[in-house]
């Protein structure tokens, strides 16, 4: 398997991996067509799954001698016609630009498995330290990320390896061909040699240039505006290192932005995706719409509460002085109240001291009369006992009867005696001072 060839299924081995399904029809064929010996399928079906199985197959075949490829693609043509046909395009469209003789040989001996072999070891030593940098600077640039999986690292490894080999090799075979005769070149010849090379410089410049152009970045135009002259490897290199860290900083803006989504809708395109950011931002504007309106109107409500509020606590506040006016009344009503009683009992103890004066006058009244009546009847028999002319001279004296009856000119009504008006005026005295 020449270079080219190797260079073709590596790049293209992710596409051939995932597009075929590794069973034992695929791996039959190639052991009955001597492609794999027996102990190497063995290996091959030793993995786990069918696409570990097809990258260990696609591993072993750029081993297996000049006819592998041609083999794998008459073995794949049946049931895979589309990745045999894109194999196969691709190496004879590489074929196509090749210049028709290197050092006086034809292009289809130079890369013929015939004449490979004696340049295999410098190519293979120039592809693994191609891919070695390749793979530090992905290293480099993606080690740390965890959102970026392992197979797109190979991915990116080997589509930034099969490129830089193809470029490098197609410079190789134009230096060969302008090397075959160092000593019969002129200054004329190595210029137009130097001029194809930045031409061809100058085509992958122009390829990278729009990724590193802004619109917005004056100096970065000013910057990247180089023309053919200025084409060297090392700009170009530099160019692709800025290309790749421009792809770092936007996968990284992209999963950040992914990170927002729901993880059932992350694999939709960017385009709905947007869609949806906006018409989620415009249902957000409306329910802050409404949210300010209703908020303005609990503010309103808010005001006229804490205006209600206000005149309550000063409604508060006055019934709170007239609560302590009240109790400052009330006090002095109690003080009023405890003299008042104790003037009460003073006028009860005088009452009392009256009452047992009135029964001390109503017992010697009691006395004067039963004494007064014992002189009526013993004047009486002394009287009769005289003649009438003396009884008659003398002037009649009328008996006080403390138990007539006694008549009220305001009222035009008798009472009771003298003893009971007593009596009964003690007894209201007593009842009076019992109600209070």
């Amino acid at each position: 398997m020449n270079a080219i060839q190797k260079s073709v299924l590596k790049r293209q081995t992710p596409k051939i991996a995932d597009g075929i399904i590794m069973n034992e029809d695929i791996l039959s064929a190639l052991l009955a067509n001597e492609i794999f010996q027996s102990s190497m399928i063995d290996i091959i079906r030793a993995e786990s799954t069918p696409t570990n199985r097809a990258y260990k197959m696609l591993e072993l075949l750029p081993k297996r001698g000049p006819e592998a490829f041609s083999g794998f693609i008459d073995i794949i043509q049946k049931d895979y016609p589309w990745l045999a046909t894109s194999l196969q395009s691709e190496v004879d469209h590489i074929m196509s630009g090749l210049p028709d003789q290197i050092d006086g040989k034809p292009k289809a001996r130079l890369y013929s498995s015939d004449y490979d072999e004696g340049s295999s070891k410098k190519s293979e030593n120039v592809l693994n330290d191609i891919r070695k940098k390749v793979r530090t600077f992905v290293h480099k640039q993606f080690g740390q990320s965890k959102k970026l999986a392992e197979k797109d690292k190979k991915l990116i490894t080997n589509w930034m390896t099969d490129q830089i080999t193809n470029e490098r090799l197609r410079l190789q075979s134009i230096s060969a061909s302008e090397s075959c005769n160092d000593h019969e070149s002129d200054p004329e010849d190595d210029k137009y040699n130097q001029s194809r090379v930045q031409d061809e410089l100058y085509k992958l410049h122009l390829k990278l240039e729009p990724f590193l152009l802004r619109k917005d970045d004056t100096e970065s135009m000013s910057r990247n505006s180089h023309h053919i002259e200025d084409m060297t490897f090392s700009l170009l290199s530099e160019e692709l290192d800025q290309v790749c860290l421009i792809l770092c900083h936007l996968q990284d803006e992209i999963d950040a932005s992914l990170d927002q989504f729901e993880s059932c809708v992350r694999d939709k395109g960017l385009q709905v995706l947007v869609e949806s950011l906006i018409l989620k931002y415009n249902n957000q504007n409306e329910s802050l719409d409404k949210e300010g309106k209703r908020n303005t109107e609990l503010m309103n409500d808010l005001s006229e509460y804490s205006e209600e509020i206000h005149k309550l606590e000063t409604e508060r506040a006055n019934m709170r002085r007239q609560i302590d006016f009240m109790h400052k009344d009330l006090s002095l009503l109690r003080h009023d109240k405890f003299k008042a009683q104790e003037d009460v009992k003073h006028l009860n103890n005088k009452n009392h001291q009256h009452i047992q004066t009135i029964d001390n006058l109503e017992s010697k009244i009691q006395e004067l009369q039963s004494s007064k009546s014992t002189k009526d009847k013993s004047s009486y028999r002394f009287e009769h006992s005289q003649s009438p002319v003396r009884r008659s001279q003398q002037s009649p004296q009328k008996a006080v009867n403390f138990n007539t009856p006694i008549f009220s000119k305001r009222s035009g009504q008798y009472y009771g005696t003298s003893h009971s008006r007593m009596r009964t005026s003690r007894q209201v005295s007593t009842s009076q001072n019992k109600s209070k």
